[in-house]
Order: structure tokens, then C-alpha cells, then sequence
């Protein structure tokens, strides 16, 4: 019989009920006109690997400035900024002297028409003139440091952490009038984030979410009829494409939830109470996220949690979650590597490069889809299923075997004779019994079958396997050889 074994990440507090993860693996569903071999499989992630170091602590921001004349890319660790050529070599552009000194506070930046490239953090901000190639601090008395910084319609927006929404002098970022904000009056609540999408401006508050334009009159004015009853919970969570805006928002009515508003200011939970559930252990104000679409047709929302120790992934192609994780590059006190959120901070797409700002260094890595390690370190693949059950009927297992991207073992060294090692749970995913070491198959043997037998009986059974080898392998389903018993 083949079992439901793949899927999401959807493990519930009650692990009898529901232990689902999924780690570096994403599930992918097939199209019925690819008539491929199953209607999903787990596809593991691509590796990153270092493209240039700027030998800090962590990527602040990455960005790429594209302008009618020019296309560069930009980045901010401690308070230098730095440009990044296509050839992964760094120029250091000069010292943000007035910013934070504090590796994890994030640096915000955006590009004008006048190729000015704003940065800025909650203590300054700063214009790198992209002509003249010089960097000078904004000094206008009416500046306001900023909470997160965009830019729309000829203008820099910033929300002020004052509840207010400043915007600079028309094609100036050193130029602040002291009247041009405006204060959202729906309701009381004032602005933590604001973000630019689809010529309009969407401005978070705490319990409110109003929408401003350019009228060609009085830049910017609120959009009638589009206040939503809805804040934000992270405000570094704000990710926009063309179907909307994701972000870690909540409802009046308290817990967090990750949300989709679509164009027409529609809002739509995405969150399945799993998932919720795992947003609301931490406050989690601290998370951040980012967009980015893959080459197979994915378009995936990463939201790290740094208190939860991990990233949970939406993918908006197949509506599933799957989280991911690299090990950290440090010890812990004990002299473990354990795993932490996915090393890749921050995105950039610059001239057909995929490029991720590191969490926990100065580094910027480059997606890979043939390397299988994260700046050197395995990616873990991990998969616990759903649990398998027929009426809390016994049901005893002679065999289990999986369907899997057999034979794509490394010529030497770890990973030459693969293993995936599968481990089951008899007890809801409470505990798991000693884990059996399958091999993979090595370089070029795809035919290679890979199963296990005499696994017991029990009423509800789970199965977990994880691959620590540096190899890619993909998984399409699994086949249990057993019976059903009598209650």
C-alpha cells in the first residue's frame, strides 16, 4: 500500500494529533499536464555558498539599486557600506558612523530617480549620490529617524517611529520640509512600518492598516474605504510582490498570524493553526521576512523567527508551509553545532545572481542548486510524516520502502556510500524507536532500492528521515508491505 508520507510543516502542541516537519525539503505538486511520476514529492533546497565576506557580524542590508542608467548592488554590515561587483570582489563606500552599532538591527535602503541610494537605520540615515559616487550624512534638522524606509512617486517615505509618516523634498534625500508628513486619522494608532506596493502606500499600525496615495494634489492622502482592523505584530515582516503584501500581523483580538493582503485590500490568514500556533510561542517582533521566486515556478515567503530557531517558508505556488534550517557556524557552550534559522538573512537579485546577506556573519552567499552544504556546513533534510492509521485498528508493517532520486552519491569523501537514516514512532511522535541506516546508492546506481523490514506492530505509526550526507535527493512517495489487524 502507498501512505500519504509527504507534506508540510504542521506540527501541533499535541503531537498525537499532528507531528508533521519538513526541513530543507520543499513540497512540490505536480501539474496533470507534466503527467509526472507522483502528484508531489520533496525537493530539497539549494546550498549556499560564499560570494564575497565583508568580515562583519551580520548582513544588515542587502540591496540592489536599479536606476535608468545603472544596476548595483549594495550592502550594509555594522556600519560600513560596502558595493558588491559582479564578480563577488566588495568596495568599501565609506563609514555610516551615526548608525547602530548593534549587528542585529536591520538597515533599510532605497533608490530615488536622481539615482540617490538612501540608507538608514533607527538612529540615521544617509545618501550615497549613485553620479558622483560620494556618501554624505543627512543633516536637515527635519529628518526623522526612521522604523522602515521606501520610496514612491519621486519621494522618500519613512515611518518616524513617532506614529507618523514623513516624506522627503520631490527628487531630494537630504531635503526634509518640516510640514510634508501626514498622521493616519482613521483611528489612533500610529505607524510602526510602512511599505510601497502598486502606487500606494500601506501603513501598519499596531491595530490598523491604512492605505495612502498620490492624488497629483496632496501627496499622500488616504485611500477611502480601505482601513483594515489589523496590526502588525513584526514590522521588519513586510515583504510585497504583485499579488500583495505578506506580513506577521494580528488581529485585534489578540495572537499572530501571517497574512496576505491582496490588491484589492482584501486580508487572508495564511497561517494554518499549526502554524499559528508555533508564531505565538514568542512574541516574535523580532522576525523578519523576505520574497523570492525560484526558477521552478515557486514564489516562497521566508519568515525567520530568531526566539523559535527557525524559518517557516510559505509557498504561495502550492499554499504549504516547510521550514528551514542551517547549522550555526559557532559552537554552542557544550560543543554542539545545532541547527538555527536558514543563514540567508536578507535577498538581492542582482544581474541573474541569487544573493543572501548572512545572519550570523559578514558574508554573502550565492544560491546553488549543485552544492549541498551551507557555506560548508550539511544541509540537514528532514521529513516527519503525518500519522499513518486505519480506525485505531493495529496494523503491523513487514516492510517499508521509498521511492527516492536514487544513485546520486559523491565520488569521495562523506556522501560516497549515502544514508538516510529512518526512525518511526509507535506513540503519536512522543518517542521514536533506534534509527536504521539505509543506504542510498552510490554514483550512478538509480536503480538502487531503498527499504527496511519487520518494523512491528502498533495503531498509529510515524516515520521519520533524515539525510545528513552532502547529497541532493529527492522523495516521491513510500510503499508499506503490512496488514490491518483487529481493534
Amino acid at each position: 500500500m502507498i501512505i500519504d508520507l509527504l507534506g508540510g510543516t504542521y506540527e501541533h502542541r499535541f503531537k498525537e494529533w499532528n507531528s508533521q516537519r519538513t526541513i530543507n525539503w520543499y513540497p512540490k505538486i505536480t501539474d496533470q499536464l507534466e503527467k509526472n511520476k507522483t502528484q508531489m514529492a520533496l525537493m530539497p533546497r539549494p546550498g549556499l555558498r560564499e560570494f564575497c565576506d565583508l568580515s562583519g557580524q551580520s548582513i544588515r542590508g542587502l540591496f540592489t539599486a536599479r536606476t535608468l542608467t545603472q544596476t548595483r548592488l549594495f550592502a550594509v554590515t555594522g556600519t560600513s557600506l560596502y558595493e558588491i561587483k559582479y564578480d563577488g570582489s566588495a568596495t568599501l563606500i565609506g563609514a555610516l558612523t551615526g548608525m547602530s552599532t548593534g549587528s542585529r538591527s536591520k538597515v533599510y535602503m532605497a533608490v530615488n530617480n536622481n539615482s540617490e541610494l538612501m540608507i538608514q537605520d533607527n538612529l540615521a540615515g544617509y545618501v550615497f549620490d549613485m553620479t558622483t559616487n560620494t556618501l554624505t550624512k543627512i543633516t536637515d534638522v527635519d529628518y526623522p529617524n526612521g522604523t522602515s524606509l521606501d520610496y514612491a512617486d519621486g519621494y522618500f517615505i519613512v515611518s518616524d517611529g513617532e506614529g507618523r509618516v514623513s516624506f522627503s523634498e520631490l527628487g531630494s534625500g537630504q531635503t526634509w520640509p518640516g510640514n510634508n508628513f501626514f498622521t493616519p486619522t482613521y483611528k489612533p494608532d500610529g505607524v510602526r512600518a510602512i511599505i510601497a506596493s502598486r502606487e500606494e502606500i500601506y501603513c501598519f499600525g499596531d491595530e490598523t492598516i491604512e492605505v495612502y496615495i498620490n492624488d497629483g494634489d496632496t501627496p499622500f492622502i488616504r485611500q477611502t474605504r480601505t482601513s483594515i482592523y489589523n496590526g502588525l505584530t513584526a514590522k521588519d515582516s513586510l515583504a510585497s510582490f504583485q499579488g500583495g503584501v505578506f506580513f506577521l500581523g494580528k488581529s485585534k483580538n489578540g495572537g499572530s498570524d501571517v497574512f496576505l493582503m491582496g490588491p484589492d485590500y482584501s486580508l487572508s490568514p495564511i497561517s494554518t493553526p499549526a502554524i499559528a500556533q508555533i508564531l505565538n510561542e514568542q512574541t516574535n517582533e523580532d522576525a523578519e521576512g523576505f520574497l523570492r521566486s525560484t526558477t521552478d515556478g515557486h514564489i516562497f515567503y521566508h519568515l525567520h523567527l530568531p526566539s523559535v530557531h527557525t524559518t517557516l517558508v510559505y509557498d504561495a505556488t502550492t499554499k504549504l508551509w516547510h521550514e528551514r534550517l542551517s547549522t550555526r557556524p559557532f559552537p554552542d557552550a557544550d560543543g554542539s553545532y545545532p541547527q538555527d534559522i536558514y543563514r540567508a538573512r536578507n535577498y538581492a537579485e542582482f544581474k541573474g545572481l541569487n544573493l543572501y546577506g548572512d545572519w550570523w556573519s559578514g558574508k554573502i552567499f550565492i544560491e546553488d542548486s549543485s552544492v549541498t552544504t551551507d557555506d560548508g556546513y550539511v544541509r540537514i533534510l528532514e521529513r516527519i510524516s503525518p500519522i499513518f492509521h486505519n480506525e485505531l485498528k493495529n496494523i503491523s508493517v513487514y516492510g517499508l520502502e521509498f521511492d527516492i532520486s536514487s544513485g546520486r552519491g559523491n565520488t569521495t569523501g562523506q556522501g560516497s556510500i549515502p544514508i538516510m537514516t529512518v526512525s518511526y514512532s509507535k506513540d503519536g511522535g512522543n518517542t521514536f524507536e533506534s534509527e536504521d541506516w539505509l543506504e542510498l546508492g552510490s554514483l550512478g546506481n538509480y536503480d538502487y532500492r531503498v527499504k527496511t523490514n519487520s518494523l512491528g506492530t502498533a495503531r498509529n505509526w510515524i516515520i521519520k528521515f533524515t539525510v545528513s550526507d552532502p547529497i541532493d535527493i529527492a522523495i516521491t512517495q513510500a510503499v508499506i508491505n503490512g496488514t490491518f489487524g483487529t481493534y
